[in-house]
């Protein structure tokens, strides 16, 4: 149970990105478009034999648009693996009793964090499509340690110009202006002052800010829904 909710939480990153991944079948001369667990963000409106409005995965071919599933999706263990599966789709070739699905089956990669790899695998009478996802976020161990943010970069790189200025800073005052103790260190009142005055304005917040909130509301909505997929399997 700990390793599918962890699995679950990394793939929510995929579903809070609202993107569209692209996929190539050069075989079949074919470009299919996925959104995870949201609809598609596309212009078109012309998508045969069905309302765009759900639409989570389509593919063209020879200029007409086909859905291949739509929202909401049915998303559920396998094993270890989890499963992702879009229905309600465009009518299947043939068969007006039938409409085309697909299924998307996440595998761990550990080294695919910043883009996936994704494979069409195959169809089934052109009415069902298996599709796997290699990416990091289907791995049962959390990401947060390994993933590195830009602002978090920014702020090791100002670290170290700091350390070296305050360093090369040192040596100068203490072997040319004969400095001694904190005097040695650049602006040390100044800096000293803004220490203080940062750390002061913390001591008197009582409350979370609203990027506080907005973060506990995003975890509890995500928490929910990770509840209900494991209660139903």
């Amino acid at each position: 149970m700990g390793q599918e909710r962890n699995i679950l939480k990394n793939i929510f990153y995929l579903l809070f990105n609202r993107y569209n991944w692209l996929i190539k079948d050069e075989e079949n001369n074919r470009s299919y478009s996925i959104n995870i667990c949201a609809p598609l963000i596309f212009n078109t409106t012309e998508i045969h034999e069905i309302d765009h409005e759900n639409v989570s995965a389509i593919y063209i071919d020879k200029n007409e648009t086909f859905s291949i599933g739509s929202i909401p999706s049915n998303i559920h263990f396998q094993g270890e693996k989890l499963v992702l599966q879009y229905e309600n789709g465009s009518l299947c070739p043939g068969n007006s009793a039938f409409r085309k699905s697909t299924t998307i089956s996440f595998i761990c990669n550990p080294h695919m964090y910043k883009k996936p790899l994704i494979f069409f695998i195959a169809d089934i009478n052109s009415c069902a499509y298996f599709f796997e996802w290699h990416t990091a976020y289907a791995c049962s161990k959390t990401l947060n340690k390994h993933l590195i943010k830009p602002g978090v970069v920014f702020s090791i790189i100002l670290s170290i110009a700091f350390t070296v200025y305050c360093i090369g800073g040192c040596i100068y005052r203490s072997t040319i202006m004969y400095a001694r103790g904190w005097k040695r260190v650049p602006h040390y009142g100044d800096i000293a002052t803004a220490f203080f005055a940062a750390l002061c304005s913390k001591i008197p917040a009582s409350g979370f800010l609203k990027q506080d909130y907005n973060y506990i509301r995003h975890i509890d909505e995500e928490n929910r829904l990770i509840d209900d997929i494991l209660v139903d399997d």
